[in-house]
Protein backbone atom coordinates (compact mmCIF):
# COMPACT_ATOMS: atom_id res chain seq x y z
CA UNK A 1 0.00 0.00 0.00
CA UNK A 2 2.84 2.64 0.93
CA UNK A 3 4.16 2.56 -2.81
CA UNK A 4 0.89 1.87 -4.85
CA UNK A 5 1.01 4.99 -6.48
CA UNK A 6 4.68 4.55 -7.22
CA UNK A 7 4.06 0.70 -8.54
CA UNK A 8 1.10 2.49 -10.43
CA UNK A 9 3.01 5.82 -11.99
CA UNK A 10 -0.09 7.38 -13.93
CA UNK A 11 -1.34 7.85 -11.00
CA UNK A 12 1.07 9.56 -9.12
CA UNK A 13 0.89 13.06 -9.85
CA UNK A 14 -2.89 12.57 -9.26
CA UNK A 15 -2.60 11.07 -5.96
CA UNK A 16 -0.72 14.18 -5.05
CA UNK A 17 -2.56 16.83 -5.84
CA UNK A 18 -5.74 14.81 -4.57
CA UNK A 19 -3.36 15.05 -0.94
CA UNK A 20 -2.51 18.77 -1.43
CA UNK A 21 -6.38 19.57 -1.64
CA UNK A 22 -6.67 17.27 1.07
CA UNK A 23 -4.32 18.89 3.27
CA UNK A 24 -6.47 22.42 2.89
CA UNK A 25 -9.37 21.11 4.98
CA UNK A 26 -9.04 19.40 7.56
CA UNK A 27 -13.13 18.78 8.90
CA UNK A 28 -15.35 16.29 7.95
CA UNK A 29 -15.95 15.37 4.37
CA UNK A 30 -16.68 13.36 1.28
CA UNK A 31 -14.99 11.85 -1.60
CA UNK A 32 -16.28 10.17 -4.92
CA UNK A 33 -13.61 8.25 -7.07
CA UNK A 34 -14.56 7.75 -10.41
CA UNK A 35 -12.70 5.68 -12.84
CA UNK A 36 -12.78 2.11 -13.51
CA UNK A 37 -11.05 -0.87 -11.18
CA UNK A 38 -8.36 -1.58 -14.27
CA UNK A 39 -7.00 2.08 -13.93
CA UNK A 40 -5.59 1.55 -10.27
CA UNK A 41 -9.12 2.60 -8.45
CA UNK A 42 -9.00 0.15 -5.60
CA UNK A 43 -5.21 0.99 -5.12
CA UNK A 44 -5.66 4.54 -5.34
CA UNK A 45 -8.45 4.62 -2.54
CA UNK A 46 -6.21 2.29 -0.82
CA UNK A 47 -3.64 4.38 -0.76
CA UNK A 48 -5.42 7.70 -0.15
CA UNK A 49 -7.03 5.88 3.14
CA UNK A 50 -3.22 5.03 4.71
CA UNK A 51 -2.32 8.29 3.93
CA UNK A 52 -5.69 10.06 5.99
CA UNK A 53 -5.02 7.84 8.63
CA UNK A 54 -1.38 8.21 8.75
CA UNK A 55 0.11 9.72 11.98
CA UNK A 56 2.81 11.39 10.31
CA UNK A 57 1.93 11.82 6.86
CA UNK A 58 4.21 13.41 4.00
CA UNK A 59 3.39 13.13 0.23
CA UNK A 60 2.42 9.21 1.30
CA UNK A 61 1.61 7.44 4.30
CA UNK A 62 5.05 7.22 6.38
CA UNK A 63 5.18 3.64 6.93
CA UNK A 64 6.37 3.20 10.04
CA UNK A 65 3.73 4.83 12.77
CA UNK A 66 1.55 2.30 14.41
CA UNK A 67 -1.53 3.58 11.82
CA UNK A 68 0.23 2.60 9.32
CA UNK A 69 1.08 -1.02 11.21
CA UNK A 70 -1.86 -1.78 11.50
CA UNK A 71 -3.07 -1.12 7.79
CA UNK A 72 -0.48 -3.03 6.41
CA UNK A 73 -1.70 -5.68 8.97
CA UNK A 74 -5.10 -4.50 7.57
CA UNK A 75 -6.15 -4.32 11.63
CA UNK A 76 -6.85 -0.68 11.81
CA UNK A 77 -9.97 -0.39 13.62
CA UNK A 78 -10.53 3.65 12.10
CA UNK A 79 -10.80 2.25 8.58
CA UNK A 80 -14.32 0.77 8.16
CA UNK A 81 -15.08 -0.67 4.38
CA UNK A 82 -17.81 -2.26 2.17
CA UNK A 83 -16.94 -3.86 -1.12
CA UNK A 84 -13.65 -5.07 -2.49
CA UNK A 85 -12.04 -5.94 -5.69
CA UNK A 86 -14.80 -7.78 -6.55
CA UNK A 87 -18.07 -6.32 -5.26
CA UNK A 88 -21.07 -8.80 -4.28
CA UNK A 89 -24.51 -8.10 -4.88
CA UNK A 90 -26.44 -4.80 -3.56
CA UNK A 91 -25.28 -2.59 -0.54
CA UNK A 92 -28.03 -3.26 2.52
CA UNK A 93 -28.67 -0.66 4.70
CA UNK A 94 -28.08 -2.51 7.46
CA UNK A 95 -24.17 -2.64 6.15
CA UNK A 96 -24.49 1.44 5.76
CA UNK A 97 -26.04 1.06 9.34
CA UNK A 98 -23.36 -0.59 10.99
CA UNK A 99 -20.72 2.02 8.84
CA UNK A 100 -22.25 5.40 10.22
CA UNK A 101 -22.41 4.01 13.80
CA UNK A 102 -18.45 3.39 13.08
CA UNK A 103 -18.18 6.61 12.27
CA UNK A 104 -19.88 8.65 14.82
CA UNK A 105 -17.51 7.35 17.69
CA UNK A 106 -14.28 8.79 18.48
CA UNK A 107 -11.31 7.55 16.61
CA UNK A 108 -9.20 4.85 18.32
CA UNK A 109 -5.72 4.93 16.84
CA UNK A 110 -5.24 8.14 14.36
CA UNK A 111 -7.06 11.86 14.24
CA UNK A 112 -9.96 10.79 12.00
CA UNK A 113 -11.83 7.88 10.42
CA UNK A 114 -12.25 6.74 7.44
CA UNK A 115 -14.93 4.76 5.53
CA UNK A 116 -15.12 3.92 1.98
CA UNK A 117 -17.75 2.14 0.25
CA UNK A 118 -15.67 0.07 -2.95
CA UNK A 119 -19.47 0.31 -5.27
CA UNK A 120 -21.51 3.02 -4.21
CA UNK A 121 -23.72 2.25 -7.70
CA UNK A 122 -24.17 -1.43 -5.44
CA UNK A 123 -26.34 0.89 -3.31
CA UNK A 124 -29.81 0.01 -3.10
CA UNK A 125 -32.60 3.01 -2.12
CA UNK A 126 -32.47 2.69 1.26
CA UNK A 127 -28.91 2.24 1.65
CA UNK A 128 -29.19 5.54 -0.43
CA UNK A 129 -31.22 7.32 1.99
CA UNK A 130 -29.31 6.19 5.01
CA UNK A 131 -26.34 7.60 3.53
CA UNK A 132 -27.50 10.82 2.19
CA UNK A 133 -28.77 12.08 5.23
CA UNK A 134 -25.15 11.44 7.11
CA UNK A 135 -23.66 13.18 4.06
CA UNK A 136 -25.60 16.41 4.38
CA UNK A 137 -25.08 16.98 8.12
CA UNK A 138 -21.22 15.64 8.92
CA UNK A 139 -19.85 15.34 11.99
CA UNK A 140 -15.94 15.29 13.57
CA UNK A 141 -12.99 14.67 11.14
CA UNK A 142 -14.48 11.30 9.41
CA UNK A 143 -13.76 10.68 5.87
CA UNK A 144 -16.47 8.84 3.59
CA UNK A 145 -14.98 7.87 0.25
CA UNK A 146 -17.42 6.52 -2.47
CA UNK A 147 -15.92 5.08 -5.75
CA UNK A 148 -17.69 3.88 -8.95
CA UNK A 149 -16.83 3.60 -12.79
CA UNK A 150 -18.55 7.11 -13.53
CA UNK A 151 -20.48 10.39 -12.81
CA UNK A 152 -23.92 8.49 -13.32
CA UNK A 153 -23.24 5.73 -11.55
CA UNK A 154 -24.12 7.11 -8.36
CA UNK A 155 -27.45 8.85 -7.32
CA UNK A 156 -27.54 12.73 -7.82
CA UNK A 157 -27.83 13.86 -4.63
CA UNK A 158 -25.17 11.84 -3.43
CA UNK A 159 -23.26 13.45 -6.07
CA UNK A 160 -23.94 17.10 -5.13
CA UNK A 161 -22.51 16.10 -1.62
CA UNK A 162 -19.21 14.59 -2.32
CA UNK A 163 -15.82 16.00 -3.38
CA UNK A 164 -15.10 14.17 -6.79
CA UNK A 165 -11.98 13.00 -8.34
CA UNK A 166 -11.81 11.82 -11.72
CA UNK A 167 -8.82 9.09 -12.35
CA UNK A 168 -9.27 8.60 -15.98
CA UNK A 169 -9.28 12.46 -16.30
CA UNK A 170 -5.48 12.45 -15.25
CA UNK A 171 -4.35 9.27 -16.92
CA UNK A 172 -0.84 9.65 -18.42
CA UNK A 173 -0.66 6.94 -21.28
CA UNK A 174 3.36 7.38 -21.93
CA UNK A 175 4.34 6.07 -18.25
CA UNK A 176 1.32 3.16 -18.52
CA UNK A 177 3.15 2.36 -21.58
CA UNK A 178 6.53 1.87 -19.87
CA UNK A 179 5.02 -0.13 -17.08
CA UNK A 180 3.40 -2.16 -19.04
CA UNK A 181 6.16 -2.89 -21.43
CA UNK A 182 8.72 -3.65 -18.01
CA UNK A 183 5.87 -6.02 -16.01
CA UNK A 184 4.68 -8.06 -19.33
CA UNK A 185 8.31 -8.20 -20.91
CA UNK A 186 7.00 -7.24 -23.86
CA UNK A 187 7.90 -4.39 -26.76
CA UNK A 188 6.32 -0.62 -27.14
CA UNK A 189 4.29 -1.99 -29.90
CA UNK A 190 2.76 -4.66 -28.41
CA UNK A 191 1.74 -2.81 -24.89
CA UNK A 192 -0.03 -0.13 -27.35
CA UNK A 193 -1.60 -3.23 -29.03
CA UNK A 194 -3.11 -4.55 -25.42
CA UNK A 195 -3.31 -0.74 -24.26
CA UNK A 196 -6.11 -0.33 -26.80
CA UNK A 197 -7.55 -3.61 -26.76
CA UNK A 198 -8.10 -2.78 -22.70
CA UNK A 199 -9.68 0.54 -23.40
CA UNK A 200 -5.92 2.28 -22.32
CA UNK A 201 -6.67 0.39 -18.60
CA UNK A 202 -3.38 -0.78 -17.79
CA UNK A 203 -4.32 -3.14 -14.89
CA UNK A 204 -6.51 -4.76 -17.68
CA UNK A 205 -3.87 -4.69 -20.50
CA UNK A 206 -0.92 -6.62 -18.58
CA UNK A 207 -3.84 -9.26 -17.50
CA UNK A 208 -4.95 -9.25 -21.46
CA UNK A 209 -1.09 -9.69 -21.83
CA UNK A 210 -0.25 -12.46 -19.41
CA UNK A 211 -3.10 -14.61 -20.33
CA UNK A 212 -2.95 -16.61 -23.18
CA UNK A 213 -6.82 -17.41 -22.70
CA UNK A 214 -7.96 -13.70 -24.43
CA UNK A 215 -6.34 -14.33 -27.54
CA UNK A 216 -8.22 -17.70 -28.13
CA UNK A 217 -11.37 -16.04 -26.94
CA UNK A 218 -10.87 -13.07 -30.04
CA UNK A 219 -10.26 -16.00 -32.07
CA UNK A 220 -13.47 -17.43 -31.37
CA UNK A 221 -15.49 -14.31 -31.61
CA UNK A 222 -13.83 -13.75 -34.89
CA UNK A 223 -14.63 -17.29 -36.24
CA UNK A 224 -18.30 -17.12 -34.87
CA UNK A 225 -20.29 -17.33 -37.38
CA UNK A 226 -19.08 -20.87 -39.23
CA UNK A 227 -19.44 -22.40 -35.30
CA UNK A 228 -22.78 -23.91 -34.13
CA UNK A 229 -24.71 -22.68 -30.84
CA UNK A 230 -23.77 -25.85 -29.37
CA UNK A 231 -20.29 -25.78 -29.94
CA UNK A 232 -19.87 -22.05 -28.80
CA UNK A 233 -21.20 -22.83 -25.68
CA UNK A 234 -18.81 -25.60 -25.39
CA UNK A 235 -16.14 -23.64 -26.24
CA UNK A 236 -16.68 -20.56 -23.47
CA UNK A 237 -18.90 -22.10 -21.14
CA UNK A 238 -15.66 -21.89 -18.20
CA UNK A 239 -14.71 -18.27 -19.66
CA UNK A 240 -15.17 -14.76 -18.21
CA UNK A 241 -18.61 -13.04 -19.51
CA UNK A 242 -17.12 -9.96 -18.45
CA UNK A 243 -13.81 -10.17 -20.65
CA UNK A 244 -15.87 -11.99 -23.87
CA UNK A 245 -18.58 -8.96 -23.68
CA UNK A 246 -15.08 -6.43 -23.30
CA UNK A 247 -13.63 -7.65 -26.54
CA UNK A 248 -16.69 -7.73 -28.16
CA UNK A 249 -16.90 -4.32 -27.59
CA UNK A 250 -13.37 -3.65 -28.73
CA UNK A 251 -14.02 -5.07 -32.10
CA UNK A 252 -17.41 -3.64 -32.41
CA UNK A 253 -15.68 -0.24 -32.28
CA UNK A 254 -12.98 -1.21 -33.97
CA UNK A 255 -15.43 -1.88 -36.57
CA UNK A 256 -17.13 0.75 -36.30
CA UNK A 257 -14.35 3.32 -36.63
CA UNK A 258 -13.38 1.48 -40.37
CA UNK A 259 -17.31 1.70 -41.25
CA UNK A 260 -17.09 5.06 -40.56
CA UNK A 261 -14.33 5.84 -42.87
CA UNK A 262 -16.01 3.54 -45.47
CA UNK A 263 -18.65 6.20 -45.25
CA UNK A 264 -17.33 8.89 -45.34
CA UNK A 265 -15.65 8.17 -48.59
CA UNK A 266 -17.99 6.55 -50.40
CA UNK A 267 -20.41 9.75 -49.45
CA UNK A 268 -17.63 11.93 -51.62
CA UNK A 269 -19.06 10.09 -54.64
CA UNK A 270 -22.62 9.29 -53.55
CA UNK A 271 -24.32 10.16 -56.56
CA UNK A 272 -22.33 7.55 -58.53
CA UNK A 273 -22.35 4.88 -55.30
CA UNK A 274 -25.66 5.48 -53.33
CA UNK A 275 -26.34 2.22 -52.99
CA UNK A 276 -22.88 1.18 -51.38
CA UNK A 277 -23.23 4.18 -49.57
CA UNK A 278 -26.46 3.14 -48.07
CA UNK A 279 -25.41 -0.15 -47.37
CA UNK A 280 -22.43 0.86 -45.19
CA UNK A 281 -24.97 3.29 -43.36
CA UNK A 282 -27.12 0.35 -42.93
CA UNK A 283 -24.19 -1.65 -41.02
CA UNK A 284 -22.89 1.40 -39.42
CA UNK A 285 -26.30 1.62 -37.46
CA UNK A 286 -26.28 -2.07 -36.54
CA UNK A 287 -22.84 -2.32 -35.00
CA UNK A 288 -23.84 1.71 -32.92
CA UNK A 289 -27.00 -0.89 -31.76
CA UNK A 290 -24.71 -3.80 -30.99
CA UNK A 291 -22.61 -1.56 -28.87
CA UNK A 292 -25.34 -0.17 -26.85
CA UNK A 293 -26.84 -3.67 -26.13
CA UNK A 294 -23.68 -4.69 -25.49
CA UNK A 295 -22.87 -2.35 -22.47
CA UNK A 296 -26.47 -2.91 -21.29
CA UNK A 297 -25.35 -6.32 -21.33
CA UNK A 298 -22.25 -5.64 -19.60
CA UNK A 299 -23.86 -3.74 -16.69
CA UNK A 300 -26.37 -6.56 -16.17
CA UNK A 301 -23.66 -9.43 -15.54
CA UNK A 302 -21.60 -6.70 -13.79
CA UNK A 303 -24.70 -6.00 -10.66
CA UNK A 304 -25.84 -9.82 -10.75
CA UNK A 305 -23.98 -11.89 -8.32
CA UNK A 306 -25.93 -15.17 -9.94
CA UNK A 307 -26.18 -15.70 -13.00
CA UNK A 308 -27.14 -18.51 -16.01
CA UNK A 309 -23.81 -18.34 -17.41
CA UNK A 310 -25.51 -20.44 -20.84
CA UNK A 311 -28.11 -17.71 -20.85
CA UNK A 312 -25.94 -14.84 -21.05
CA UNK A 313 -23.89 -16.75 -23.69
CA UNK A 314 -26.65 -16.63 -25.92
CA UNK A 315 -27.70 -13.22 -25.12
CA UNK A 316 -24.36 -12.09 -26.49
CA UNK A 317 -24.47 -14.75 -29.25
CA UNK A 318 -27.31 -12.41 -30.78
CA UNK A 319 -25.76 -9.46 -30.46
CA UNK A 320 -22.77 -10.53 -32.28
CA UNK A 321 -24.38 -12.37 -34.91
CA UNK A 322 -27.02 -9.42 -35.55
CA UNK A 323 -23.67 -6.92 -36.20
CA UNK A 324 -21.84 -9.75 -38.21
CA UNK A 325 -24.78 -10.82 -40.96
CA UNK A 326 -25.15 -7.32 -41.27
CA UNK A 327 -21.58 -6.96 -42.45
CA UNK A 328 -21.64 -10.02 -44.62
CA UNK A 329 -25.00 -8.36 -46.39
CA UNK A 330 -23.82 -4.92 -46.57
CA UNK A 331 -21.28 -5.82 -49.87
CA UNK A 332 -22.94 -8.01 -51.22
Amino acid sequence: MINAMTSLPWLHDHFIQSVSALKRFSGAQSILCLGDLDIGRFEFIEALSGWLLCEHPGDQMCGACRSCHLLLNQAHPDLCCIGGVEPQGLVKIDSIRKMIAVMQKTPAVSQRRVAVIHAANHLNQASNHALLKTLEEPEGTGIFILAADTFEDVLSTLRSRCRVIRLSAHFNSDQALDWLQLKAGINLEAARSYLVMADSLPLRALYYAQDSSIQVLMEHLLIWPVMSGHAWNEALKDCSLLDLIHLCQVLALDAIKAQELECSSVWATFHSNWMVWLSRSYRLNCLYHAVVHLKSLKQHVSSHVTLNHSAVLERLRYIWLDAWICEENAFD
